[in-house]
């Protein structure tokens, strides 16, 4: 399956190594001893980077399942300790729940970490692992070259190792994130535990529901169809929605996740909530909700007003436009479930003067202005967006955009 290299990929890529490295041997004859080390090290280097290249993300949709079967052994533990300076971490090995573990320990490596559209991919994914963070390992202890999963924090991520009769000495090699695994399984360790755990035992397993409310109807119409098609994530993620043109919010607490519609709160100068609707927000996200917030009206004497949220934000007038820059930040949200490029998204009017703690996705392509950006606020998070979703013809246009964002703010949301 996906999730290990092929042993076609890997004898490719060992043959590689072995006949740059008898090339290597005929040269240092006539190279001076102090480059000879050099020589042997870039061709090292060579050979890793290849090897590493041929790590691709798992596209296809796997169940849980067949990830199961294709592992020797499953183990659930616990982060011990993490040293950035070496880019390590190491994983205390607690409980087997697919055969006998002989590790006490996991030792993981992070230093040739892959990771396109990431400024410092073995330092992201050091920065992501907390001393005493469950974790789940999945391997195959089979044969020389050893591949796995890992599932810590929400994420899955890849690594690989060479087999040794001592298991202290092995040192697994982080690859990257897989960022589209989630559809097999994404929420809290404990509870992917719990369905590893029924799963193996041969027991079926009810997913997990999120209700979303969508606010939209008022001003324009052509979001909540769009939205509400997107049903399921994966096997064990079902999605339900409702709309709702009042913009009270009655029964929010009910909800995980807000949508926020195209001009729903302001549109033509006017401003649509009251102080009471700012507070409602801002408590949904404080104990843990996510809001979603479309575009907004705003023009340079009336920008749309941010008291429905924390952090310093000021709406800009701006023309339609599709083209943005990526931060690296975005990395995920651009790439899964759809790959979103710059003619596949539709803008007007942004946001500009945000604050220090808004973690910023994406801008205009002279980095002024906002197109998406996330802030965290409690236990929850805004999502704030430039998206452009008055009329259908828009509406074809951010789809792809649009079923991220609900991907993003599901895994946030039980993770």
């Amino acid at each position: 399956m996906g999730c290990i290299l092929s042993r076609h990929t890997l004898t490719r890529c060992a043959s590689y190594f072995l006949i740059r490295m008898a090339y290597q041997v005929t040269l240092m004859k006539y190279i001076k001893p102090r480059f000879k080390t050099i020589l042997f090290l870039c061709t090292l280097v060579i050979f890793l980077f290849t090897l590493l290249r041929t790590q691709a993300f798992i596209r296809r949709e796997y169940t849980l399942q067949e990830i199961l079967d294709a592992c020797t052994n499953v183990v659930f533990g616990t982060i011990k300790s993490i040293d950035e300076k070496k880019l390590q971490v190491v994983i205390q090995v607690e409980q087997n729940a697919k055969g006998e573990s002989e590790y006490k320990q996991i030792k993981i490596d992070a230093t040739l970490g892959m990771e396109p559209g990431i400024q410092n991919p073995p330092l992201s994914f050091i920065q992501m692992m907390k001393p005493g963070l469950p974790v789940v390992f999945f391997y195959n202890n089979t044969g020389k070259r050893l591949g796995s999963l890992g599932y810590v924090a929400g994420r899955w991520f890849q690594s690989f190792a060479i087999n040794e009769t001592n298991k202290d000495n092995i040192l697994w090699r982080y690859t990257h994130i897989q960022i589209y695994m989630y559809r097999t399984f994404c929420g809290s360790v404990e509870c992917l535990k719990s369905v590893i755990v029924d799963t193996l035992a041969g027991k079926s397993v009810a997913p997990v529901e999120v209700k979303i409310l969508v606010l939209t109807g008022n001003s324009f119409d052509a979001e909540f169809p769009v939205l509400s098609k997107l049903k399921r994530m994966g096997n064990y993620v079902t999605l339900k929605y409702e709309q709702t043109k009042n913009r009270n919010l009655p029964n929010l607490e009910e909800y995980q996740i807000l949508w926020v519609g195209q001009s729903e709160i302001e549109k033509g100068n006017k401003y649509l909530f009251n102080p009471g609707i700012e507070e409602k927000i801002k408590n949904f996200v404080k104990n843990g909700g996510v809001v979603i917030v479309s575009g907004q009206d705003s023009d340079s004497s009336n920008p749309c007003p941010t008291g429905w949220i924390p952090e310093p934000l000021l709406g800009v007038e701006s023309p339609k436009i599709s083209d943005f820059q990526m931060n690296g930040a975005g990395f995920n949200l651009f790439k899964a479930p759809n790959l979103v490029k710059k003619d596949r998204i539709c803008l007007g009017d942004t946001w500009t003067k945000w604050g220090e703690k808004y973690e910023i996705f994406a801008t205009n392509d002279d980095g002024k202005n906002l197109v998406i950006a996330k802030l965290e606020y409690g236990k929850g998070i805004y999502i704030i967006t430039s998206l452009h979703n008055e009329t259908e013809e828009d509406i074809k246009i951010n789809a792809n955009i649009m079923e991220n964002l609900i991907h993003y703010a599901v895994r946030w949301t039980l993770k």
